[in-house]
């Protein structure tokens, strides 16, 4: 089936999902430095400039901020050990900048919570950016067998970043994505972890794509992990390229993931 063609048959599910998480808001979220991901660019000063202003992005409703955790008052289950989790998205998830695949953010994440983990990134993609693979994300989950995981966490937003991308482009994009998982997996715990802030991409850019994501994890009813809104420091634990965790920064990154994710179920 087309991505388009889920979509289409969703559309009843992600209406009722949203008015379920604005039910809950009133009650109460790369590639590597040769362009097989994001690739720093040449100067910071020529980024596109960031999206419209906050105001285009709701921030109503109570949100629980702390380890960078921002949500709608909702319920989220921890896996138990042994569960079937995949770990979806850009060079980060990829583990570009590890010595080593186990190295990487994604590997560790699951190792801490003796997770079964498929790990499905690839570097320079995006909600909307395609990288050399010429996909985004929609177009790259429309094409997975996806087994009815535990989890699926959604990480990205720093290759729309670099892109430029607007802010309410990268809203309607996070919209296809989630009502695309939520309708083939409803009963699957999903998600998303947004960008954190790296030296070579502008700061202004990255809290459009912040605001977007958060935005749509809200209407979707799924959790978003604001590396940007608490602070996590990645971009001390940078390889050269000021972009990509090196072998510290993803464990640094999973160890807040992982704290992140309890922090929900409690």
């Amino acid at each position: 089936m087309t991505a388009a063609a889920d979509l289409a048959a969703a559309s009843a599910t992600t209406s009722r999902r949203r008015v379920r998480a604005a039910l809950a808001s009133t009650a109460l979220l790369l590639g590597g430095a040769g362009l097989t991901g994001c690739t720093a660019p040449a100067s910071t000063g020529s980024t596109a400039a960031a999206g419209p202003s906050s105001s285009t992005v709701s921030t109503e409703g109570p949100w629980s901020t702390a380890d960078g955790v921002q949500r709608p008052d909702i319920a989220f289950a921890l896996p138990p050990a042994g569960s079937s989790v995949v770990v979806f998205g850009d060079s980060y998830t990829e583990a570009t900048g590890a010595t080593q695949p186990r190295a990487g953010y994604a590997a560790q994440l699951a190792a801490q919570f003796d997770w079964a983990a498929d790990v499905e990134g690839v570097g320079g993609t995006g909600f909307v950016a395609r990288g050399a693979v010429d996909a985004d994300y929609l177009d790259r989950l429309a094409g997975l067998t996806l087994q009815t995981p535990a989890l699926v966490v959604v990480q990205g937003g720093l290759n729309d970043a670099l892109a430029g991308v607007s802010e309410q482009d990268e809203l309607a994009a996070a919209r296809q994505v989630l009502a695309l998982l939520r309708h083939r997996l409803p009963d699957t715990e999903v998600v998303v972890l947004g960008p954190p802030a790296v030296q070579v991409v502008d700061a202004a850019v990255v809290s459009g794509v912040d605001r977007a994501l958060r935005q749509a994890s809200l209407e979707s009813g799924a959790p978003y992990l604001s590396p940007l809104a608490e602070g996590w420091a990645v971009e001390r634990y940078t390889t050269a390229d000021g972009l990509h965790p090196d072998d510290r920064g993803h464990e640094y990154l999973a160890g807040r993931v992982a704290s992140a994710l309890r922090h929900l179920a409690h």
